[in-house]
């Protein structure tokens, strides 16, 4: 059945964050394939996991926002 049809999948956010990480997912296993940078792939395992956090409460949007953001001088 469809993601909208199925009962595991609770609400549309959870059905969003599910489908993001399971792209991202995807494009580590293609980047992988291509014979990417171990650099890269993280990336990308890493931008599956946080979407997967989004499920279960362990990131959100904020946490995501803040993390970029800490990793830049700004205004300085």
């Amino acid at each position: 059945p469809e993601w909208n049809q199925s009962h595991l999948v609770p609400n549309l956010r959870h059905h969003k964050a599910l489908e993001a990480a399971s792209a991202f997912f995807a494009k580590a296993m293609k980047n992988i394939r291509a014979g990417l940078p171990a650099e890269i792939i993280a990336a990308d395992l890493q931008s599956g996991i946080e979407a997967l956090g989004e499920i279960i409460g362990e990131t959100t949007h904020d946490d995501v926002l803040e993390s970029i953001f800490s990793q830049f001088c700004l205004g300085k």
